[in-house]
């Protein structure tokens, strides 16, 4: 009896463990980004990014990679100290005006790495920026970095 009462509880078990919805989680990184071979990966974990910019060849990120390789959407609220004096990229033809308020980059589906690429251009503001990432509709990680001088 009491072998038999151990294969049911066993066998409840496995079926409740198989009925739990899997947890994808994700780490998500920033800082300076590299691209070789058509792949961009990143290339130094910072906070701290030095004002050069996208014509100097310079690009910085987040770099998100899932737990598990199913799908999901990705997208980005940016943040400025201040009004730059260009947009471009995703956020051209953007009001300048709306720095305070956030640029919200497209959301688009990911399966594995997801890169959202970011650069400065002349005019763009020094000071403490923020981004706010999101997977599948929900805040997942608020960046705080800073864009020096040279």
């Amino acid at each position: 009896m009491k072998y038999l009462n151990r294969i049911t509880v066993s066998a409840l078990l496995v079926l409740i463990l198989a009925s739990c919805e899997k947890v994808q989680s994700y780490d998500i990184k920033f800082g300076l980004l590299q691209s070789v071979d058509g792949i961009t990966t990143l290339a130094e974990e910072t906070n701290k990014i030095a004002y050069k910019t996208r014509a100097e060849g310079q690009y910085f990120g987040v770099v998100v990679t899932p737990s598990a390789s199913e799908e999901y959407t990705t997208s980005k609220v940016t943040y400025l100290p201040g009004v730059p004096l260009v947009l471009s990229g995703n956020l051209k033809g953007e009001d300048p005006d709306k720095a305070p308020e956030g640029y919200k980059s497209p959301t688009y589906r990911a399966k594995g790495v997801a890169v959202h690429t970011m650069g400065l251009d002349p005019g763009d503001p020094f000071g403490i920026y923020r981004a706010e990432v999101f997977i599948n509709g929900k805040l997942e990680k608020e960046i705080f970095f800073e864009v020096t001088k040279k």
